[in-house]
């Protein structure tokens, strides 16, 4: 799906006025269902990989590593779970996102900065940032399966200061 990389622009000089600056969006309807459709994958891909789903829970971050973990080593898998590596990599993401949304006070939201558009999660009260779907997508890219375990303090650490940097 198209709204889930950024469209490419020359990024602004650092010093330019435009350069922090960035607009945010609700969801629109299909992004709202494909988040329930992954949402619905996940007990799917956690019953499958032989952890127990938890429906209306969010996942931690060493369930999302162990998901990647499973992706990567067991052949077939994909088979299994009935699903192709970005479904299922979406769906991943959006469990790392769901729970720095509980965890951080953290909201989905389309994010326009500098370089594009994309889905991410954002702490309004001070533009602190994270895109899950890259991050994911970045973590089965290079075979890192604790991508967001270690990404998760990092995260912490940018909503709990009071720069605005982006994960």
């Amino acid at each position: 799906m198209g709204f889930f990389s950024k469209k490419q622009a020359a990024p602004e000089p650092a010093n330019s006025p435009q350069n922090d600056s960035i607009g945010i969006e609700e969801l629109a309807p299909d992004e709202v269902t494909f988040f329930e459709t992954n949402r619905q994958n996940l007990a799917h891909i956690f019953n499958v990989i032989g952890q127990k789903p938890q429906v209306g829970q969010t996942y931690t971050p060493e369930q999302v590593s162990a998901a990647v973990k499973a992706w990567l080593k067991t052949p077939g898998l994909g088979e299994k779970v009935q699903l192709d590596q970005t479904v299922y990599r979406h769906a991943l993401a959006t469990a790392w996102g769901d729970y720095l949304n509980e965890q951080f006070d953290m909201e989905w939201k389309v994010i326009h900065d500098q370089y594009g558009a994309e889905i991410g999660v954002i702490k309004l009260a001070n533009d602190a940032r994270a895109f899950p779907f890259q991050i994911l997508a970045k973590s089965f890219d290079q075979a890192s399966p604790d991508t967001v375990v270690v990404m998760t303090p990092q995260v912490k650490a940018i909503v709990e200061s009071s720069s605005k940097p982006v994960v």
